[in-house]
């Protein structure tokens, strides 16, 4: 669409040519950080064309930790009502790792995205 191989995109944007091939066949989703520096070149709208990706891009850290002291819920308890583990729950908290499609399907049904 802009006229870039995958190659010079990738590097134009800091990324792989392989990760930049694996998001347009839909094999991986592309982290926080990747979709950061996608939409330095790409259209947010257009790129985030659904509640996941847009989602990935909120301070979702904060959404769910909102939601657990609200609740008054430890990490633990918190972790066996969505059905995943605390410590999963705790890294999306501190930002270590970002939250993948399946576990966001799980947090979605028990907190008001």
């Amino acid at each position: 669409m802009l006229g870039f191989t995958q190659e010079e995109f990738a590097k134009k944007i800091g990324l792989t040519r392989s990760a930049i091939n694996n998001y347009e066949l839909g094999i991986t989703q592309p982290s926080r950080e990747a979709l950061l520096k996608l939409i330095k070149i790409i259209d947010k709208d257009y790129l985030c064309d659904d509640e996941y990706l847009k989602f990935i891009l909120s301070d979702y850290p904060s959404i769910i930790k909102k939601w657990r002291k609200n609740h008054h819920l430890s990490l633990r308890q918190a972790g066996k009502i969505l059905g995943i583990s605390a410590s999963a729950i705790n890294s999306w908290e501190k930002q270590i790792y970002t939250i993948d499609r399946k576990s966001y399907d799980k947090v979605k049904k028990h907190i008001d995205i």
